[in-house]
């Protein structure tokens, strides 16, 4: 069973960015075909966010310091001196970039989001997921997410190594329609999700790098089939990767 470098082999989900193509389509019919040559293996999922496997927060903001009218990223190096920081959406979905180790890029202000960056970075989950060769069990469960905030599960599927600029597939958890997709969260910020998907998803190989992402939906709303506008009013705050499986390409 193959693991993978998360630092080197790490990407968020994409909604609105222009990432619809022929490759997302071919990955779907993959995973389709790929989900029947699993085993009944139980995997342990190990959730993470960006920051903590290296890498600069891709959908929360501060406020530049020389323009209170716009938004950037934080960088890895400033965490600690923002923790207290409130954070912002952007106005306008930002490109994703994951990998980029310094962004200096500047975006028009959206709404502030009511929490501070220490906030945000309390989230933590685990879980497990297994499938029988037919259909999958995804459990998880969630501390330190928004109180009562509204999320949902997004599946991802991206090329390996992946792809500059970034080029993957985002689809509802379960039925494509996002009616497996919402997680159940308390006022104390715990949150649970679990359904059986059908079929089931697939894992990664040595070409494609496949994983779970949850989002936060800061207007309360949910979007269906869609995550809603990345950085705007969805934001990816945990993450997780599937290992390598058998029959996995």
């Amino acid at each position: 069973m193959k693991k993978f470098n998360k630092k080197s082999e790490w990407f968020s989900f994409v909604d609105s960015r222009p990432v619809r193509n022929l490759l997302g389509i071919g990955l779907l019919v993959l995973a389709s075909s790929l989900a029947n040559a699993q085993d009944m293996e139980k995997i342990q999922l190990t959730w993470s966010m960006f920051v903590t496997d290296g890498m600069v927060e891709q959908d929360v903001f501060i406020e530049s310091p020389a323009n209170k009218d716009e938004v950037r990223r934080i960088l890895v190096s400033e965490v600690a001196k923002y923790l207290d920081t409130k954070i912002y959406s952007a106005a306008v979905a930002p490109p994703f970039e994951p990998m980029k180790a310094e962004p200096t890029e500047t975006y028009a202000k959206g709404s502030a989001l009511g929490i501070t960056l220490r906030d945000w970075l309390q989230a933590k989950g685990s879980g497990s997921y297994a499938c029988d060769g037919k259909k999958a069990t995804l459990k998880a469960s969630f501390q330190g997410l928004v109180p009562n905030g509204v999320y949902t599960m997004w599946n991802f599927i991206d090329l390996n190594p992946p792809s500059d600029p970034w080029q993957g597939l985002l689809v509802a958890a379960g039925k494509r329609d996002g009616s497996q997709s919402f997680i159940t969260v308390d006022a104390k910020g715990n949150g649970r999700y679990e359904q059986v998907i059908e079929p089931c998803l697939q894992l990664s190989g040595t070409q494609s790098i496949a994983g779970l992402a949850i989002a936060w939906h800061s207007d309360g709303k949910t979007y269906g089939s869609s995550a809603g506008g990345m950085g705007v009013a969805a934001h990816a705050q945990l993450m997780t990767l599937f290992p390598g499986g058998e029959g996995s390409h």
